[in-house]
């Protein structure tokens, strides 16, 4: 295809040895405080494709996923409720299922001196869990945000002026949920 197209991919996993999880700790003082502890087994399994292509002048599109199962084989910790707890069997937190992302960028001559382009992305994010408890106050819903952009820039490369939206769509989204302290 004369270099417009590439694939990559990844097959793999990840046979863990103490791997950091963020738990609790129960101190006697301000209760069950958030704390990174180390599972004595857990794996990762997982595969990842990106795909980037260029079938005309001027546009430039890409495809990445991601998909990936995790698994705590062992590990007795602290819940957020202070109690001692076995995790075997619970996915790790923070540890969305899938990911992807497509962007697409187009760019084309305006005159002999000045270039305009447009393009957008869009990221998709499964739902996950701030918490190893898998406590549904914690979860996070998946979500999907799109950015556009715009420009016109000169043909040498020298300048360029961009306008851009982020979160066009005004997608709300969840990264981290922490319950900290009440005292």
């Amino acid at each position: 295809l004369e270099y417009r197209l590439r694939i990559n991919t990844a097959v793999f996993y990840y046979d863990y040895r103490d791997k950091q999880l963020l738990t609790r700790f129960l101190d006697p003082l301000w209760g069950a405080v958030p704390f990174l502890d180390s599972a004595p087994k857990s794996e990762v399994k997982g595969v990842e494709i990106d795909i980037q292509a260029a079938p005309v002048s001027g546009l430039f599109v890409s495809f990445a996923t991601s998909y990936i199962e995790t698994e705590i084989k062992e590990f007795i910790s602290t819940g957020i409720d202070g109690r001692s707890k076995n995790f075997k069997g619970n996915p790790f937190n923070f540890a969305p299922k899938w990911e992807y992302t497509l962007l697409a960028d187009y760019t084309h001559a305006l005159t002999d001196t000045l270039k305009w382009g447009i393009g957008f992305d869009y990221a998709y994010t499964d739902e996950t869990n701030s918490s190893l408890d898998q406590l549904e106050l914690f979860a996070h819903d998946d979500f999907a945000i799109l950015n556009l952009r715009a420009r016109v820039s000169d043909a040498a490369g020298v300048w360029d002026t961009t306008v851009w939206v982020r979160n066009a769509t005004d997608q709300f989204s969840t990264l981290g949920i922490f319950q900290t302290s009440d005292s």
